[in-house]
């Protein structure tokens, strides 16, 4: 069943636009440009692309017009970002003279004329990002000013079916929009953080079973056809769907709580094609949790496991195998590895998981040492320097998979050895707010919306993805509901301390993501949810 964003919404979307200090066609049309691929150094060619994929995308970001409607003549085309609340002039849409239609010619035009233009032109068709784009959009159009990514995803979604297989509540619905429209921009960090502000945590959108039709969206803008042209009519056959019809795959795939994470099924995936997996991710985004899926999933391929944390002691006798003193004689002795593919081999038909914890933690080229190379697979076997307890020779047999995990935050990362990082496939988790959301809970907060809040600040005040906090940080095993008392010590003795770290004793930075108050150590557990209540009131649950 098809559900939509409200009207109402709509509507309170569009004052907000007319509100909103940046009056600037130029963002719109970056936007519009980065969603088809351009970039500094991907170009976008005119000739060589599909006209129809340009005028979607147009339309679907600033069409006035909705599916049921055919457009004849007149203006058709407005970039939210040019709406204003002194009313609208033919000037503030989208070259208001162009012919039905006929949009992607006048966007080649937009493209090269623009001044100061944030466009490289490389021949006659082909256009890329100039290196110093985002300082022209700065300087240009944003001014210092940012855009609520909730209002643009209700404008740009105010025409757009959701195909839920079934009847779907608002939280639900919200999770959906949000993913959608980050799925649509297609932007870096860097260019999200410049463009937009993500104040998605505690909000709602509310779904409906019909969207504004073309003709109110039109009057709510205020355009006014006595004075701006433009004539639409019915479409008297079946709708052609031109703007967007977000299917049941995606909408599937959105709906569940995992936050920009892939699924345990997904990893495994990954895992059974590429044989070698390494899970990395700050501390807190469930590495271990997403191992323990693959080895408890009843549903699982794998039979036994076997489990080794990397450390700056580990060494290749603990790994590989070598001589050690047994019983006051020195004697060989495999290490976990060698055991292990030995268990394997005399097991082809049991499907064994190989679990590296903290593997960037140790030298990597010492563990492995010339057995780094059995990791290339296919039939490849290497000669042990020394033979180990009878083995002279090792193999990785086809029914052994082994995955890592490891902390992006630690400066150690930097040491993974090369020769481990082509031979393995990297998945990278984030933070889980809709996890958070679900299993933790204190009085009528949504704590997933304060930890992404929290998170939001640090990457805006540091521009670091590596200082934000884990989801793991405000939930326990299974579903927890905190006491004042126990968020109070979580807060104080785990969060805080993990936050004045990042901030290097940075009293204003600290300040600028948790508040003055909270920056504190407080003791009086009232005064603790009087401060906690002021700086995350905006995150209540509804």
């Amino acid at each position: 069943m098809n559900y939509f964003i409200s009207e109402d919404s709509v509507k309170d979307s569009i004052k907000y636009f007319k509100d909103l200090q940046i009056h600037s066609s130029g963002i719109g049309i970056f936007l519009l440009f980065k969603r088809l691929g351009m970039s500094t150094t991907r170009p976008y060619n005119f000739k060589e692309r599909d006209s129809t994929e340009l005028l979607d995308n147009l339309y679907l970001m600033g069409a006035i017009f909705d599916e049921n409607e055919v457009w004849e003549d007149g203006v058709s085309v407005i970039f939210p970002m040019n709406i204003n609340e002194d009313g609208l002039k033919k000037a503030d849409f989208y070259n208001p003279g162009t012919s039905p239609y006929r949009h992607d010619g006048r966007l080649k035009d937009t493209v090269r004329n623009s001044n100061p233009s944030i466009f490289k032109q490389l021949d006659e068709a082909a256009y890329s990002l100039v290196r110093n784009y985002s300082d022209i959009l700065q300087k240009e159009g944003l001014k210092n000013e940012k855009i609520s990514l909730v209002q643009f995803a209700i404008w740009l979604f105010r025409f757009t079916a959701f195909n839920f297989k079934e009847k779907v509540d608002d939280r639900i619905f919200t999770r959906v929009v949000k993913k959608s429209v980050k799925d649509y921009l297609r932007l870096t960090d860097s260019d999200f953080y410049l463009v937009f502000e993500d104040d998605f945590p505690g909000k709602t959108i509310k779904a409906s079973d019909n969207h504004i039709s073309g003709a109110e969206f039109r009057d709510t803008l205020g355009i006014n056809e006595s004075n701006i042209a433009s004539t639409f009519k019915q479409r008297e056959n079946e709708s052609s769907n031109q703007y967007n019809i977000i299917g049941d795959s995606k909408i599937e795939r959105f709906s569940l709580a995992t936050g920009d994470n892939p699924t345990a099924e997904q990893i495994e995936e990954i895992l059974i094609f590429n044989k070698q997996l390494i899970l990395v991710g700050v501390p807190g985004v469930g590495k271990s949790f997403y191992i323990n899926q693959l080895i408890n999933r009843e549903s699982g391929i794998f039979n036994k496991f076997r489990y080794v944390q990397f450390h700056p002691g580990f060494t290749y006798e603990d790994f590989i195998g070598g001589e050690t003193f047994i019983d006051g004689s020195i004697q060989s002795r495999q290490g976990i590895l060698v055991k292990t593919i030995q268990e394997a081999t005399e097991h082809p038909n049991e499907k064994y998981l190989f679990v590296i914890d903290e593997i960037n933690r140790g030298n990597v080229a010492e563990i492995f040492g010339e057995t780094i190379q059995i990791l290339d697979r296919q039939g490849y076997a290497v000669d042990l320097a020394k033979e180990v307890d009878g083995v002279r020779n090792l193999m990785l047999p086809d029914n052994l998979y082994i995955i890592g995990a490891m902390n992006s935050s630690d400066r150690s990362i930097s040491l993974l050895d090369l020769a481990i990082r082509r031979r393995f496939a990297f998945v990278e988790l984030f933070p889980n707010y809709e996890l958070l959301s679900e299993l933790s809970i204190f009085k009528s907060y949504d704590m997933g919306s304060v930890l992404e809040q929290i998170n939001n600040r640090i990457l805006e005040l540091t521009g670091d993805n590596q200082k934000i906090l884990g989801h793991s940080y405000l939930i326990q095993s299974g579903k927890v509901e905190w006491t004042l008392n126990e968020l109070q010590i979580r807060f104080n003795n785990v969060i805080l301390p993990t936050l004045k770290e990042y901030a290097f004793s940075d009293d204003t930075l600290l300040s600028g993501i948790i508040g003055s108050e909270l920056s504190k150590t407080i003791l009086d557990p009232e005064e603790f949810e009087e401060a906690f209540n002021r700086e995350f009131d905006s995150v209540r649950k509804n």
